[in-house]
């Protein structure tokens, strides 16, 4: 497999403090003894770590908070920015707190032009996995967020949109006519005093235990040991991540608890949604029609004789999925989809009607459709409200399923 994953279930003495098992208890100098978190570095090793519930990976009611640069982009977005804009973000001292360098960055943008944002944009890379691990969680009910502090909000707004996620928290650079002033605006200037306030107030929004918010990056590693501390009491899982040293995001799946067989099912599945929407993408110009015909009874042949009277609109007609129900009354239904490029459906269906009127068929019904609705409900329809196996329909390619 990917990753040799281990989990361990332990008993622990009363009153003790899942911070400290993660990373220390506090010492009197303000710092922290060893906890699980380094010794597992020490060993090349990621953990996660929570309190035991019976359950081997969160539930669907459960908001996922990532961050933005080395998280889930390859790269240091605020630095990107500061090299299209012609300047070295290597001039910053590496001293001090990441949101005091940041504010530096910012500053050293006064007077040049937010198109530098955009050219970003145009080039910006997600993270290995990135897209796999938002689209798992999203298809089993999680909230997604980034919180970020870089300053950028455009940049973090385009990640939200293509990764399918819900909410954007984020510092943004202040702009007057098109120029950067080198500050900070809005509400969210001093967002590094509260993020532990933003991650609360976003799992009250959505009625979320705080055990339920799952952070996914380098939050508690950027924080003192007593807020870091105070964080993992609070939230739930925290899993570390930082794309220079673990390249791929698919690691936050195990470390919340899915296994190898998850991961190659959703990456099939991934691969598959990718490949019918590339397909889709490609289809010509026209309309989708959906057909649904019944027979009482079922006889071979039938389904040519259905077939029969569409074939005279061929080419400017193509039929993309055929999906057949048989019933316990000794009939069958037949649903087709259809893809019409010149002809209009109102006269196709007038044919079909008439050829299946000779045969002794009835259509039951009809619809228009867009090429990127699916076909749940006409299916449910079909076959008396059971789901059948119907792949959905890709036009410009001939799908054929057939379930008896």
């Amino acid at each position: 497999g990917e990753y040799n994953k281990v989990e361990i279930r332990v008993s622990c003495p009363p009153r003790l403090k899942l911070a400290t098992l993660a990373v220390g208890a506090p010492t009197a100098n303000g710092e922290s003894s060893t906890g699980l978190q380094k010794v597992a570095w020490e060993h090349g090793a990621e953990m996660t770590i929570r309190w035991w519930d019976a359950m081997n990976r969160p539930n669907g009611k459960s908001l996922v908070v990532f961050g933005l640069s080395n998280e889930l982009c390859t790269c240091r977005v605020l630095d990107e920015v500061l090299k299209e804009a012609g300047l070295d973000p290597g001039s910053v001292p590496a001293e001090g707190s990441i949101e005091k360098q940041n504010e530096l960055k910012v500053a050293m943008l006064k007077g040049k032009s937010t198109q530098v944002v955009q050219k970003v944009i145009d080039r910006l890379e997600f993270t290995p996995g990135a897209r796999l691990v938002c689209s798992a969680l999203k298809r089993l009910g999680f909230r997604l967020a980034i919180l970020t502090n870089v300053g950028v909000k455009k940049i973090a707004e385009h990640v939200k949109r293509e990764l399918g996620m819900d909410y954007v928290m984020s510092r943004d650079a202040e702009v007057v006519d098109g120029l950067f002033t080198g500050k900070y605006t809005g509400e969210l200037t001093d967002v590094r005093f509260r993020k532990a306030d933003l991650l609360m107030l976003m799992a009250e929004r959505e009625g979320i235990d705080y055990r339920n918010v799952i952070l996914i990056g380098e939050e508690v590693t950027h924080l003192n040991a007593a807020k870091a501390r105070e964080v993992v009491e609070t939230f739930g899982p925290n899993v570390y991540f930082n794309s220079t040293k673990l390249k791929d995001l698919t690691i936050a799946l195990y470390l919340l608890g899915f296994n190898g067989s998850d991961v190659r099912a959703l990456r099939k599945r991934r691969r598959d949604e990718v490949s019918d929407g590339a397909v889709a993408s490609n289809a010509p110009a026209g309309k989708r029609f959906r057909v649904q015909v019944s027979a009482k009874r079922r006889d071979p042949g039938q389904l040519q004789r259905m077939l029969t009277p569409l074939s005279s609109f061929r080419p400017e007609m193509r039929i993309s999925t055929v999906s057949q129900c048989s019933l316990q009354d000794g009939g069958m239904c037949v649903g087709f989809d259809l893809w019409v490029q010149k002809q209009e459906p109102d006269q196709l269906l007038k044919e079909l009607l008439f050829a299946c009127q000779k045969q002794d068929f009835q259509v039951l019904g009809s619809s228009l459709a867009s090429p990127s609705a699916t076909d749940a409900a006409a299916v449910a329809a079909l076959g008396g409200g059971r789901q059948l196996d119907l792949a959905a329909a890709a036009p410009g390619r001939s799908h054929y399923v057939i379930t008896l």
